[in-house]
């Protein structure tokens, strides 16, 4: 089976920007402020259902954010974000078990290879749940960047986060 093309043309896309909030015409216009994004937000979903996300002085990643109402519209700023070593967007609920076959990592059957660390974290030794982890950034085999650790006692391995 062969397949074989004498005539190209170039592909034409038509993007548009997510966040355009202009009026509906079809045209591209430019990229809305994100005050204007919360307005609409707001007046669909009520002012209750939207928060923003605040740094907490916390060296434990799952305790080191907390929830933030956001400021009425043309009212203040969105929080500023400190100056941390690279962070996950999102943080799994609970973090997920690697597989580990001899020195290699695994993670929903595709090989992780280690880009960045470790970086300790060793917090909370005063208590009985202590937290003491080395965290990694790794690549999954066929893409996507995660935020592995490894419990510095137990030296089990888990996936923490997903960057985006």
């Amino acid at each position: 089976i062969a397949l074989s093309s004498n005539n190209f043309s170039a592909a034409i896309a038509e993007n548009q920007s997510l966040l355009n909030l202009g009026a509906d015409t079809g045209h591209e216009q430019d990229p809305a402020p994100p005050e204007l994004l919360l307005d609409k937000l707001s007046a669909r979903l009520g002012q209750a259902k939207l928060f923003g996300i605040a740094p907490e002085d916390e060296h434990v990643p799952e305790l080191a954010w907390r929830t933030t109402q956001l400021p009425a519209a043309g009212h203040g700023s969105l929080p500023a974000h400190r100056n941390t070593p690279p962070r996950p967007a999102w943080l799994l609920q609970h973090p997920a078990p690697l597989q580990q076959r001899a020195r290699d990592l695994y993670w929903q059957g595709r090989q992780l290879t280690l880009l960045r660390g470790p970086e300790r974290i060793d917090s909370h030794w005063w208590q009985a749940q202590a937290v003491r982890r080395d965290y990694f950034i790794a690549r999954r085999e066929g893409g996507g960047l995660y935020w592995i650790y490894r419990e510095v006692i137990g030296r089990r391995w888990f996936v923490h986060g997903v960057f985006s």
